[in-house]
């Protein structure tokens, strides 16, 4: 009885360190999350005392970078080949870039964003590194003072 009253207690601390990192991380977001999919897919989930922070795949990305072949990050993450210029076509024409001289059309723009990606890569955000780090630096304390036997 004692321990599933523990159980309980622990997973209502998770559950304020995962909304509280989660909060944070959307914050993070603003303005880097074009279209809102990665901000609205994170969400947790708490089975027994373990907890799982969910988003959508390429958030490892955006969080922890993702080296050029010219430019490196700290991160596992690089560039082995151009990537998908359709996809970047369509984000520079849904943020109203400018075409120019260099980009008569959205595909052209769409080809040189690919191309300055594979070169240089994408800077980390740490958008949830950052407040994973910060909460958890108090999270063995929370759950210490916290517990009631």
């Amino acid at each position: 009885m004692l321990g599933n009253n523990i159980d309980i207690q622990v997973k209502e601390i998770l559950k304020k360190f995962a909304e509280d990192t989660i909060a944070k991380a959307k914050a993070n977001l603003s303005g880097r999350d074009d279209t809102g999919k990665l901000k609205d897919s994170l969400e947790y989930k708490i089975q027994d005392t373990e907890l799982t922070i969910l988003m959508e795949d390429y958030g490892k990305f955006v969080d922890e970078g993702v080296s050029g072949l010219k430019k490196k990050y700290d991160t596992p993450y690089k560039y082995n080949k151009m990537p998908n210029i359709d996809a970047l076509s369509k984000y520079a024409k849904r943020k109203g870039m400018k075409l120019s001289k260099n980009a008569t059309s959205y595909k052209s723009l769409g080809f040189l964003i690919a191309r300055k990606l594979l070169n240089e890569g994408m800077k980390p955000s740490y958008f949830i590194t950052k407040p994973y780090e910060e909460n958890v630096k108090t999270l063995a304390r929370d759950i210490a003072n916290n517990i009631k036997l």
